[in-house]
C-alpha cells in the first residue's frame, strides 16, 4: 500500500502503463516508475510490489465505458471510445499495437475514482463482490465450448456460492479477456 496520497502524488494523466500500475499495484512508487513501456516491463518482471489488481480489470472498465482514454493520432487527441478497446491491449510491451494511437492517457481522478486506494489493514473493507480467480480456473477444467454456453455454466456453477448472479455481459468479457 502505498504511504503516499495518490491524488496529490500521481499527474494528472497517466499514460497507458501507469495507469495498468496502478491498478495491478495500487502503489504511488510503482506508477510513478511506470513511465512507458521499458519501464513497465521492468516493473513486471522485477517487482517484489504485491499485485492487489490485475490487467483484465483494467480493460473491462475500458471496455464497458466506465472508465475512458485518450488517444494521440496523427489528427490530434481524441476520446477512444469504449467498443475500440475490445481490440487494444492495455498497456501492450509493442506501441505498433495501439494503432492508430501514439500515445494514450488516462485521467488521474476518474481511474482514482474507478480504482481507488487501497484502504489500510485497519480499516475494514468490504469483501470483493465475486472471486474472479476462482472463476478463472473452473473455466480453464470445463471442456471445450463456446463463450456463451460457458458464461452459462459458469454463471450456474457459482450462482449457489454467492448472493448476487453475474451478470451474462459482465461473464462474457470476462472471458473474452481471459482468452476463449
Amino acid at each position: 500500500m502505498s504511504a503516499i496520497p495518490a491524488r496529490e502524488s500521481l499527474p494528472k494523466h497517466l499514460t497507458m502503463p501507469q495507469a495498468w500500475s496502478w491498478v495491478v499495484y495500487r502503489s504511488v512508487e510503482a506508477t510513478l516508475r511506470a513511465i512507458d513501456r521499458h519501464a513497465l516491463s521492468a516493473l513486471k518482471h522485477f517487482s517484489e510490489v504485491p499485485q492487489v489488481g490485475s490487467s483484465e480489470d483494467l480493460h473491462l472498465a475500458l471496455c464497458e465505458g466506465q472508465l475512458s482514454a485518450t488517444g494521440e493520432t496523427d489528427s490530434g487527441f481524441r476520446e477512444i471510445p469504449p467498443i475500440e478497446w475490445e481490440s487494444l491491449p492495455v498497456a501492450p510491451l509493442d506501441p505498433s499495437r495501439q494503432h492508430p494511437y501514439t500515445r494514450i492517457f488516462v485521467d488521474r481522478d476518474e481511474l482514482l475514482k474507478q480504482f481507488g486506494e487501497l484502504r489500510t489493514q485497519n480499516r475494514p473493507g468490504a469483501p470483493p463482490k465475486y472471486d474472479w480467480d476462482c472463476v478463472k480456473k473452473a473455466a480453464a477444467t470445463e471442456a471445450p465450448m463456446s463463450r456463451n454456453q460457458l458464461a452459462e455454466v459458469l454463471i450456474a456453477s457459482f450462482e449457489a456460492r454467492w448472493s448476487k448472479r453475474i451478470g451474462l455481459s459482465t461473464m462474457k468479457k470476462y472471458l473474452k479477456n481471459w482468452g476463449y
